[in-house]
């Protein structure tokens, strides 16, 4: 639903743009006026809508174990995903000691594309768990 509403949103872009070129060409000014003032409100209106309408359509998941997750690029590429493969409980990490457990968890992030050469990494990952108590746990980046 999100890329339909992004190419919608292109669209929309373009066919202002060709609008603007057509009014430019045939020397309407009156047109050609109409069609700068409005290129950029509608481009904002397409990209409004498609962002609002996608928020209340989404719904959180909940993933099982090993269940790809997947994450679409830039390009419009969905071959990205991410799956937890591991969970376990420790008393200490390296020199830190819980007070409690601390839940380890491991994330393999991979893609399906075709080309062997891109090399797969998080620049950034923000991470959070959420236990069965509804508490959201964030990641420890220390």
């Amino acid at each position: 639903m999100g890329v339909i509403l992004l190419l919608m949103t292109i669209l929309g872009a373009a066919c202002a743009t060709v609008a603007l070129a057509f009014a430019i060409f045939t020397k309407r000014t009156g047109f050609r006026n109409f069609c700068r003032r409005r290129r950029n409100r509608l481009v904002r209106a397409f990209y409004a809508i498609a962002l609002v309408g996608l928020s209340f359509l989404s719904e959180p998941s909940t993933i099982a174990m090993n269940q790809p997750k997947v994450f679409c690029g830039f390009y419009i590429d969905c071959h990205l995903h991410a799956s937890v493969t591991d969970v376990r409980k420790s008393k200490s990490i390296g020199n830190l000691t819980a007070r409690g457990e601390f839940n380890v968890v491991t994330v393999r992030v991979f893609s399906d594309a075709r080309d062997p050469s891109i090399s797969m990494r998080l620049l950034e990952p923000s991470a959070r768990v959420l236990d069965g108590r509804g508490l959201i746990h964030q990641r420890d980046t220390g």
